[in-house]
């Protein structure tokens, strides 16, 4: 009886405790534990000038005191990004063959989910003399990387295995250890890359980046291989500029 009467008197005064607690307009806690804090949403499409869905646009959401958020567009050119514990986050959109772009998100007060659309704009290009043609082999251009990394000795190679081993979160950061380049924080996202000084010439899959950052035209999970050259000598004749007098760099993707 004893053991009963203490139970009734234990209910009694959690009872009461939860009155008082709804008396003075406080919420009781739950024996369950607290509320989870709401998480946030962001589902955006990324067009091309002409509103053309882009697809396999690498998109990056950068929260204050967390991890990058990675994700890619689809065929439509849509994304969606969960699990953000912010409103305010920042959004990258990079595709090779666009100018990078970067928005501030911001989800409006008492939505927990909101829709963004990012246009992206084509970055000057000049084909160089060489063409590739659709049906072209597959493994074609790494084969005639390798051939020069074998034959060619004023360049540098960085081969397929040393990028995926090292994983950078951009291009730039596997020229770090490349004599006569230097790679130094850039006003955007990314590095700046100078070798003696100035920037060099870059070439991706066989089309030259008209003054563009490395880091602004091409992701690092896309970059197979890489070619540095740092003055005249050994720049293969189809890739040979006479503007290119702070040198040449070659970038090779894995898209085909």
């Amino acid at each position: 009886m004893r053991v009963r009467r203490d139970w009734l008197a234990m209910a009694v005064a959690v009872g009461l405790g939860m009155n008082v607690a709804a008396a003075q307009g406080v919420a009781p806690v739950s024996l369950q534990g607290r509320r989870a804090t709401p998480a946030y949403s962001i589902a955006g499409t990324v067009v091309d000038a002409d509103a053309a869905p882009v697809s396999a646009a690498s998109v990056e959401v950068l929260e204050v005191g967390a991890a990058i958020k990675r994700v890619r567009s689809d065929s439509a050119g849509r994304f969606l990004v969960s699990g953000l514990a912010t409103r305010s986050v920042t959004v990258r959109v990079r595709r090779v063959g666009y100018q990078p772009q970067a928005v501030l998100v911001s989800i409006p007060a008492g939505n927990e989910r909101t829709a963004v659309l990012i246009t992206l704009q084509a970055a000057p290009t000049e084909l160089g003399p060489t063409t590739i043609v659709a049906d072209e082999e597959p493994g074609q251009r790494l084969r005639e990387f390798y051939e020069r990394m074998a034959t060619n000795k004023f360049g540098t190679y960085i081969e397929p295995t040393a990028i995926e081993k090292r994983r950078p979160t951009f291009v730039s950061e596997m020229l770090r250890t490349v004599p006569g380049v230097r790679v130094r924080p850039s006003g955007s996202a990314g590095n700046a890359v100078t070798i003696r000084g100035c920037s060099p010439v870059v070439w991706i899959d066989g089309a030259r980046m008209v003054h563009a950052e490395l880091d602004d035209v091409v992701q690092a999970s896309d970059v197979a291989a890489i070619e540095v050259y740092r003055s005249f000598a050994g720049i293969p004749a189809e890739y040979f500029d006479r503007a290119a007098t702070c040198g040449t760099i070659l970038i090779w993707t894995k898209l085909q």
